[in-house]
């Protein structure tokens, strides 16, 4: 193998790392990004804070801040997926446009050669 197979060889698997990785993030469901988890987490706090000190003033002002974390919680988590999801279509297009590109100089080397 010449110099230039493994630079390319090297290249695609970078690209096809990145794309995996990417996807992995934008399309599984994952503990930073799932907001029903980390709403279950807060529902579950506002239930021991009733139990515990019944309704007084104190449990209102939990209350409002644990809704409002969980509202920035659902906001950033909509916000990360979608982030994800649009460098996943970049990486993909960057590899489709090296792969179109490596196509196009192969074809090319073997016309020059005949």
């Amino acid at each position: 193998m010449n110099q230039r197979t493994v630079v390319w060889f090297i290249v695609l698997v970078v690209y096809i790392i990145l794309l995996i990785s990417i996807a992995y993030i934008a399309f599984w469901q994952q503990e930073f990004n799932d907001p029903d988890k980390t709403i279950n987490g807060y529902i579950e706090q506002i239930k021991e804070i009733e139990a515990i000190n019944g309704s007084d003033k104190l449990k209102e002002d939990m209350e409002d801040g644990i809704i409002s974390f969980m509202s920035k919680a659902n906001d950033s988590s909509g916000d990360l997926q979608e982030l994800a999801s649009q460098s996943f279509n970049i990486i993909l297009g960057a590899l489709l446009a090296f792969l179109s590109a490596s196509i196009t100089m192969f074809i090319k080397s073997d016309k020059s050669k005949d």
